[in-house]
């Protein structure tokens, strides 16, 4: 509970801490890719196995104003990186500023089944599949509404997790099948087996671990020369910016509240 507080309000910036990363990082010998970057290389085939490759992925669940204080640290080292917005964290002058910049990737990460599951007071697995096709629908448009908004081809997709899908037991990427791909001209998922199978190592901020990440230090598998190391970011774990977290934490507690008596 305490430590919960202290991350939500008190947490000093780790901004430095960012920066000396990525540094480290290139210092190392790796090059950075966007998931649709690399993505279009494995197409291409074979990956070259003396390349080291970074995958940098940012899930903007909250706070979209510290993604962008990650991403001019990004800048300053020219690095490529991967932005995934949900529809409630756009922020449609920000986003424009990250595009003018270039060397990023600005897409959605979609939370169709919780939305309709919150919305309709859905509680179990079976009626989500009665309605997936509804569902599936509602992505679709979605992420049209998504790309016409930013005017980005958000090619690639990322999924989002809410307590709804722990509920269910049934993540968001369930939709996301070949029929959605096509309609959607999505080339790739953030976690497709064709991805995740070329990757040698996946970190996530959200650990103990050097301070914060898991299932490994960060340092620790930047200097073992993995192959490719998948890096996923979330801009709350790097800033405690107050009003962004009693927002989301306030949202959250309403709609668990909501979903769970009615």
């Amino acid at each position: 509970m305490f430590s919960r507080i202290y991350d939500n309000f008190f947490r000093r910036s780790r901004f430095d801490i960012y920066d000396q990363m990525l540094k480290y990082a290139i210092e190392q010998g790796y090059k950075f890719y966007t998931i649709e970057e690399f993505n279009s290389i494995l197409v291409k085939g074979p990956l070259d196995t003396s390349v080291k490759y970074a995958i940098l992925r940012h899930d903007i669940d909250t706070d979209p104003l510290t993604a962008y204080e990650l991403f001019k640290i990004e800048k300053r080292y020219n690095i490529a990186s991967t932005y995934y917005f949900r529809l409630n964290t756009i922020k449609e002058k920000l986003i424009e500023r990250m595009l003018l910049k270039g060397e990023v990737e600005i897409s959605y990460h979609y939370e169709e089944i919780a939305t309709y599951a919150k919305k309709y007071r859905i509680k179990t697995p079976n009626e989500i599949y009665t309605h997936i096709e509804s569902i599936r629908e509602l992505f679709l448009e979605n992420l049209d509404f998504f790309r016409k908004k930013l005017s980005v081809a958000s090619s690639t997709v990322a999924s989002h997790g809410d307590f709804v899908n722990v509920h269910l037991k049934l993540p968001n990427w369930y939709l996301c099948n070949d029929e959605v791909r096509k309609k959607g001209g999505i080339k790739v998922e953030a976690y497709d087996s064709f991805l995740m199978n070329f990757v040698t190592c996946r970190i996530a901020d959200l650990g103990d671990i050097d301070g914060i990440w898991t299932p490994r230090g960060f340092y620790d598998s930047v200097s073992s020369n993995e192959n490719v190391i998948y890096i996923l970011v979330h801009p709350r774990q790097w800033y405690s910016r107050i009003y962004s977290n009693m927002k989301a934490d306030f949202i959250r507690i309403k709609e668990g509240f909501s979903y769970k008596l009615l």
